[in-house]
């Protein structure tokens, strides 16, 4: 094996050898942004799930979208649920109306 390559042991003293661009791939990447892909009712989320909050600010030139999001989760009661990336982490993740501000916390996951 070269020095780009490194080999790791399965069962029966096989190997599955994996190249630096393959762990390269699997890193999550921190990004600057919060995609929301669904919407839940905040009644049907138990609160035991969230934890660590984070207050999310527009970008530059994001204020109308920010505010809009904001009033529209507000109204009507909804979280936008999203996965996000800090550090090297994917979080399962809640974008919630507070006040006058949007706050992202981070939820646990159940694991089957």
């Amino acid at each position: 094996m070269g020095s780009d390559c490194e080999g790791y042991g399965t069962n029966k003293g096989k190997y599955v050898v994996l190249k630096d661009e393959d762990f390269s791939e699997s890193i999550w990447r921190p990004t600057q942004t919060v995609d929301i892909q669904d919407l839940s009712s905040l009644e049907e989320i138990d609160p035991i799930y969230f934890y660590k909050p984070y207050y999310l600010e527009p970008q530059k030139g994001g204020d109308k979208a920010y505010t809009l999001l904001r009033d529209v989760l507000k109204d009507t009661n909804k979280v936008g649920i999203c996965q996000v990336v800090i550090k090297t982490r994917q979080y399962l993740a809640g974008v919630k109306a507070k006040d006058q501000v949007l706050v992202l916390e981070l939820m646990h996951s159940r694991r089957s």
